[in-house]
């Protein structure tokens, strides 16, 4: 009996043993699987992450995109009025002794008016000692006048009625 035990336990232990082993060897692969799972989670957390820093970059790059476009089409419309403005071959006037600085430019602006046909080159011009060119008006509104030739746009103040009729006589004659 004890030899058939022992036969009997061989049998039981080989049979135990091969289930310990083979519940080992499922343990080994399962704990494999979780391992690979858990890298594989960890490679696409990784993945994610990384596609939201370039997501990141992305909507940094476009700021950075659409301030640059920003600042040029900021930078366009100064070097348009600095075009303008330029001051390449400056005039001085003197209405009614009232001192007026301006560019050639301007006045030439509107070629059939008084400055354009002036200052056209037809007419033999001299300026006065101090560089200036005198004109014979009041020099009071003429203000309104360049501006209006700087501009394109004649801005009257509202609360001046009598300024209106003043600025007409001054306009007819400079037309």
């Amino acid at each position: 009996m004890d030899r058939g035990n022992k036969q009997f336990g061989v049998s039981i232990y080989s049979v135990e043993e091969r289930r310990k082993s083979k519940a080992q060897s499922l343990h080994r692969e399962h704990l494999l699987c979780l391992k690979q799972n858990n890298n594989e989670w960890k490679i696409e957390e990784k993945v994610n992450e990384l596609f939201n820093l370039i997501n990141e970059e992305k909507e940094c790059i476009k700021e950075q995109r659409d301030l640059l476009e920003h600042e040029r089409l900021t930078f366009e419309q100064i070097f348009k009025k600095v075009q303008q403005v330029h001051v390449s071959s400056p005039i001085q006037l003197s209405i009614g002794g009232t001192k007026f600085s301006t560019t050639l430019d301007t006045l030439l602006k509107y070629r059939n008016s008084f400055f354009g046909c002036l200052f056209s080159g037809y007419i033999s011009l001299k300026p006065d000692k101090d560089g200036s060119f005198f004109i014979d008006r009041d020099g009071t509104h003429f203000h309104y006048i360049l501006n209006y030739l700087r501009t394109g746009e004649l801005v009257l103040p509202s609360n001046k009625p009598h300024l209106v009729k003043l600025l007409l006589m001054e306009a007819e004659f400079y037309q």
